[in-house]
């Protein structure tokens, strides 16, 4: 080994290419500890050819995301570093969530969202993005799509993702106990309407476990109009 005194510099290209080949060392040891705990592969670190990155809507400067699902900063700062991918996490419905900063402060967003909105254009009265697989945990560009609640809900039923009830032919033709995620039965609806002026509607709500938006329009007979 020469003195520091009599070493060549290495040239950028030597620089980049050493780091690019640590990269990629780094990776595959990753990748062989997830096979080892039985987590399954995962994407690989490295940019794809295929990969296409958009800027955040409204976080401009600050992240993108990808058309394979990923989100990653393109400014860097105080414990993070440009171009890092940022790890998600389940939110409590299921779906991948991503936490971003700025300026000190953060929100958390859902990752299917982010990319929707970078890379597709709603149409009119379209305000729900669908899973085109019915897996939530995929945020790839090709599987989402603008939809609107209605569609989004036949989607959900003839994938499988919310069976309907026996004797209920279609989720157009349901209504009251006989959609699938109804939290009320028609007995709990009258009960709810005899207990009216005797409990409030939070008390109400909490008792049957609904909020007390529904409490009232069933006060109103704006909900559950079938049931007499």
């Amino acid at each position: 080994m020469l003195p520091k005194s009599t070493q060549v510099p290495l040239s950028p290209e030597v620089i980049a290419r050493r780091r690019l080949l640590n990269r990629e060392a780094n990776a595959r040891y990753w990748e062989r500890r997830r096979l080892q705990e039985g987590r399954g592969p995962r994407l690989p670190v490295l940019d794809l050819p295929s990969e296409d990155w958009r800027p955040v809507v409204g976080w401009e400067g600050w992240y993108e995301v990808s058309s394979r699902g990923w989100v990653r900063r393109t400014k860097g700062g105080q414990g993070t570093w440009r171009h890092r991918r940022l790890k998600a996490w389940i939110s409590n419905r299921g779906y991948l969530t991503v936490d971003l900063w700025r300026d000190g402060h953060g929100r958390c967003f859902s990752v299917h969202r982010l990319i929707a909105e970078a890379f597709l254009c709603p149409r009119r009265g379209e305000s729900w993005v669908n899973h085109l697989d019915g897996d939530k945990g995929n945020a790839a560009l090709a599987n989402l799509e603008w939809t609107t609640p209605a569609r989004n809900s036949r989607h959900a039923i003839m994938a499988g993702l919310t069976p309907l009830p026996p004797g209920c032919p279609s989720d157009r033709q349901a209504r009251g106990q006989r959609i699938a995620q109804a939290k009320l039965t028609e007995d709990d609806v009258r009960r709810i309407r005899a207990l009216k002026g005797q409990l409030s509607q939070r008390e109400l709500g909490r008792q049957f476990g609904v909020s007390n938006t529904v409490v009232r329009r069933i006060h109103k007979r704006q909900g559950w109009k079938h049931v007499s």
